[in-house]
């Protein structure tokens, strides 16, 4: 028997519950090995010294992956806080090289985790780097990075990661921030305000009767796993203490799933990659766990079983799974899982296989890591990315004896075409919005946005194979509910996407004076649809202003005089969207 502890988001509970061991096995099954040429390649020795983490992005105005590190002591299995030295920015040349180079606004201090997200919504990834405070960097254009913004200040705990998503789906990016345990407060939740401010919510573990001391989280990972309009959590913590909660759109708290729990803490729980392993329009998440208890939670519903015995992915060694990334390999159409594992560190981090799942195409995955990767690694964390956006994708894995380059040779089985989103009725950075490939055999979505690895943070730029065409049809379902269809996507090159701005807010922030106004303006016709309404929940009073000339609908919002926050429904053809923007009203001297 294993018992996991899991806990309930902002309520502040905990229960302790057991579950017996899951089926494992000790080999795959003989089954059909996917067809496949070519082999990764491996390059050590690419960023010099071992970083503590990675971001990757596209810092500059080309297209080639550059690369942010931040701590590091030359160990890539250390997990705990450390001194290290200032951050380094690695400019990528497109061919698998990187230049380092100066970049001044970076600060002189140690930082834990980093990523690149563009916060500010003007097209260029911007760095947010967290350590006991949080800091971002505005990029004006050609890693031109302006002097740190203090963006939450120092609670004295260490960061283990940092994720960039609009947790409580506004419309507005909201970052996360897992701390080093033990701890009583394993993340640091910074909700966006709308005016470039945050304001923090913290979340905290109490009573402690299970786990003196505290608990060691990873990482969290955010998304709306039974399509119900409201995100989930799903807390990554070591030692049996990670767990589930569902979200709910109708209040700001969470409530934990026991039985999805047990699975889950069960695995002690080190990454998600989320993909659609059985090709039926849903999400599902491949969780790296303990020896030969991954799981891979099927979505769409509330159960969330575990399918990752009858798919072939759970594991079989006595390795434990860590870095993951969910992708296209061999540019078949179905999305495969890249996993690292490693045994135990306590036992002197034996090196484990690189494992390469290759879909089948039948909810079924052939491991052919030994095949085609080759390699045996003591590392647990990996940065992954196109290294030159040409589809050339390549993970730095992070070892103890320094970063390497592990680059995809696999021969393509088809063309590619790849798309970047922007939100705008969603939050600027369009995480876990659903685009799926239009004339497929078989449906076929794909995740687009941030991945829940550990120690690092993936490129959230997406690659779909679309066969032997020249052009291919998508629909992108945006996390706002918005459906927009995409005709002739060109192979081989990015397109951009950014979705109908069908709703608009003169400001998010106003004083509450009884007298300022927020002005909402929807664009029904920008979604597709023909009729608009809106509501709001909430301090303020909302006056309909009617339709312009151009068929867009105004409505004005007037502020209360005590401070407050109004939630806006909008629908469009009686369907309210999911995203339900938030005006918050200050006291006019903090305004």
């Amino acid at each position: 028997m294993r018992c996991a502890l899991t806990i309930q988001m902002f309520a502040l509970s905990l229960i302790a519950s057991c579950d017996p061991d899951g089926p494992r096995r000790s080999s795959y099954p003989a089954g059909p090995t996917v067809p496949s040429g070519g082999r990764f390649d491996a390059v050590r020795g690419v960023l010099g010294s071992m970083p503590r983490s990675l971001a990757v992005g596209r810092c500059d105005d080309d297209d080639a992956l550059d690369v942010l590190s931040v701590g590091g002591d030359n160990s890539g299995l250390v997990i705990t806080p450390m001194k290290g030295p200032r951050p380094s920015m690695f400019f990528g040349r497109g061919d698998g090289t990187f230049v380092e180079r100066e970049v001044p606004a970076l600060p002189s201090r140690t930082y834990g985790a980093a990523i690149f997200i563009d916060i500010d919504g003007d097209g260029r990834d911007d760095v947010v780097m967290a350590q006991d405070d949080v800091v971002m960097l505005r990029n004006a254009g050609g890693c031109r990075l302006e002097a740190p913004v203090t963006l939450a200040p120092s609670t004295g705990r260490h960061a283990l990661s940092l994720l960039a998503t609009d947790v409580d789906l506004d419309g507005v990016l909201d970052l996360v921030v897992a701390l080093s345990g033990p701890t009583n407060q394993p993340y640091r939740v910074l909700l966006g305000q709308g005016d470039g401010r945050f304001l923090e919510r913290p979340v905290s573990l109490a009573p402690l009767e299970a786990q003196e001391g505290g608990v060691s989280p990873f990482s969290a990972f955010f998304d709306d796993a039974d399509g119900d309009g409201s995100r989930d959590l799903f807390a990554l913590v070591d030692q049996a203490g990670g767990w589930f909660s569902w979200g709910s759109a109708s209040s700001d708290g969470y409530g934990r799933d026991d039985a999805v729990s047990v699975r889950f803490s069960a695995a002690d729980p080190m990454g998600i990659a989320p993909l659609d392993f059985d090709r039926d329009g849903e999400i599902d998440y491949f969780v790296a766990g303990v020896r030969g208890h991954s799981l891979l939670l099927q979505g769409g519903g509330r159960a969330l079983p575990d399918r990752a015995f009858e798919a072939e992915v759970e594991g079989v060694n006595d390795t434990y799974a860590w870095g993951t990334w969910a992708f296209d390999a061999d540019l078949d159409g179905s999305t495969d899982l890249l996993v690292l594992r490693i045994g135990e560190q306590a036992s002197g981090g034996v090196a484990g296989p690189v494992e390469l799942y290759l879909a089948r195409g039948d909810a079924t995955f052939s491991e052919v890591g030994a095949r085609v990767v080759g390699q045996r690694l003591r590392a647990k964390a990996m940065a992954c990315g196109d290294l030159s956006g040409r589809a050339d994708r390549a993970c730095l894995v992070m070892t103890d004896g320094g970063p390497l380059l592990l680059r995809d040779g696999l021969t393509p089985r088809g063309r590619w075409a790849g798309l970047r989103l922007q939100g705008t009725v969603s939050a600027v950075d369009a995480t876990g919005a659903r685009v799926s490939l239009l004339g497929a055999e078989r449906p076929q979505v794909y995740y687009y946005g941030a991945q829940a690895p550990f120690g690092a943070s993936h490129e959230r730029s997406l690659v779909v194979g679309i066969g032997a065409r020249d052009t291919a049809d998508f629909e992108v379902r945006w996390p706002s509910g918005i459906r927009q269809r995409l005709s002739t996507v060109a192979a081989g090159r990015y397109t951009t996407v950014v979705e109908p701005a069908a709703v608009t807010l003169s400001r998010r922030v106003a004083p509450a004076d009884g007298r300022s106004e927020v002005e909402v303006i929807v664009d029904a016709a920008a979604a597709g649809a023909t009729t608009a309404s809106l509501s709001a929940r909430g301090p303020g009073s909302l006056s309909d202003e009617g339709a312009d000339a151009s068929g867009r609908h105004r409505w004005r919002l007037i502020a209360p005089t005590a401070a407050g926050e109004a939630v806006l429904t909008v629908s469009l053809d009686g369907t309210a969207l999911r995203v339900r923007p938030r005006v918050r009203f200050t006291s006019p001297q903090g305004s």
